[in-house]
């Protein structure tokens, strides 16, 4: 996606005030970038979270390819409205 956008890692790493290795690193998917750069790089890219992680849709049925996900989601719900309020 980088590349399509005519980026360098040097450029984009500059946008994202990070350096070019680490940059290299997320761009390898060894690591993630951390959470305050994701909307940087979806502005950048012109594109949604789920296009710049190549996400799928989340299936109707209830099963999620991370079954952890939903399970934390679950517990989360059953906590008292004041609780849920500070996750």
């Amino acid at each position: 996606m980088r590349k399509q956008h005519g980026l360098t890692q040097t450029d984009l790493a500059e946008k994202l005030a990070c350096t070019q290795e680490m940059f290299t690193y997320y761009e390898k998917v060894e690591r993630k970038p951390p959470a305050d750069k994701i909307p940087l790089l979806v502005n950048i890219m012109g594109v949604s979270i789920d296009e710049l992680y190549r996400a799928k849709p989340v299936k109707l049925n209830g099963r999620s390819k991370d079954p952890r996900l939903w399970k934390r989601f679950k517990q989360v719900e059953k906590l008292p409205s004041a609780e849920r309020r500070t996750i």
